[in-house]
């Protein structure tokens, strides 16, 4: 649209895109900022009466040319920031700015000026900005991987059933996997429960340490539980109290393993949006199969289940098998029968 506009105060866009411009003008207050901005940007043309029609593509052609020039500076200098040994460049005189013979800014000049700030404010801007999201994204979707392959060894090694998150205390948190695996010694060291740091490697306490905290100092003990799985939620089993199970290895659905935890409530509930993790885009889910999903909606279970909440809208265990819900590090499968 920025290149539109520049057209429109041109009054070089065909009647069809010219109208176009016209309604987003009306309807976007913000494209009437733009356009009083570029306007501005573009008053030097009026010292220019030459009519000369900026070539299509020139701003891309102009990016690859200093790209190009930037290539061929020389790579090492004399000593770190020893600037002085570059060659200075001309300054040129007021003749050349001011003289009679010529214009001091061509028209071409001032449209490749306001089209590169315009690229490097709003559109550099933009795409760093997604630039780091996706690289987040993918390094969170790594780290799920790496966590895939501890739960698959310990399910490996326990008849096909993953770490299960218990109905009663004190191992009935949904981050209780992580200690799960670190004191069967198939934690990777490699993984970390912070999805914006995946560099970090988890430190777990083991399970006993837990078991004589909650006896000993319960605050202590929901304190810590709060963070086992970090930014993680995982999957918290399905059926009732007298009759839990967990998820296996070998189950012949695409069920949610893990995600990115959802956003909470102050009354536990969980919020109606996608994972904070990733900006509310979306989520990273790993299913049973060790595949990983981004998902831009949470309905990615089942039957396009709510991955948080079970078939009645609860953060709690699965209704059945098929249900499966995945709760942050301190949900409780059954949270009013402890």
């Amino acid at each position: 649209m920025d290149e539109n506009l520049v057209g429109y105060l041109l009054q070089s866009l065909d009647p069809e895109t010219q109208a176009q411009v016209e309604d987003y003008l009306h309807t976007h207050p913000e494209g009437q900022a733009r356009l009083d901005r570029l306007r501005r940007a573009l008053e030097p043309l009026a010292a220019d009466g030459e009519e000369i029609a900026a070539p299509p593509g020139l701003w891309v052609r102009t990016l690859a040319h200093i790209a190009h020039d930037r290539c061929r500076q020389p790579k090492t200098l004399p000593f770190p920031g020893d600037y002085r040994s570059l060659p200075a460049a001309p300054r040129p005189s007021w003749s050349q700015w001011l003289g009679s013979g010529a214009p001091w800014l061509r028209r071409a000049d001032v449209i490749v000026a306001a089209v590169l700030l315009l690229a490097i404010t709003g559109l550099g801007v933009t795409w760093l900005a997604r630039a780091t999201r996706d690289q987040q994204m993918l390094a969170c979707q790594n780290n799920l991987r790496q966590f895939y392959q501890s739960l698959r060894a310990y399910s490996d090694h326990h008849d096909n059933q993953f770490p299960l998150v218990e109905a009663r205390p004190p191992r009935n948190v949904a981050g209780i996997f992580v200690p799960i695996l670190h004191d069967a010694g198939f934690l990777s060291p490699t993984v970390s429960v912070s999805c914006a740091t995946p560099t970090v490697p988890v430190r777990s306490p083991s399970l006993d340490e837990l078991e004589e905290l909650r006896r000993e100092r319960p605050d202590q003990f929901d304190s810590l539980v709060h963070d086992l799985a970090g930014c993680y939620a995982y999957s918290l089993g399905y059926g009732t109290p007298n009759a839990h199970s967990g998820l296996r290895s070998d189950e012949g659905e695409r069920l949610p393993l893990m995600a990115d935890r959802p956003a909470y409530r102050e009354d536990g509930s969980v919020a109606p949006a996608n994972s904070p993790n990733h900006a509310g885009q979306g989520q990273n889910v790993l299913f049973v199969d060790g595949s990983v999903q981004f998902a831009t909606q949470r309905t990615v279970g089942v039957d396009h289940d709510d991955i948080y909440v079970n078939k009645r809208g609860e953060v709690a265990a699965g209704r059945h098998r098929l249900d499966s819900v995945l709760g942050a590090s301190w949900v409780r499968p059954y949270p009013h029968d402890d």
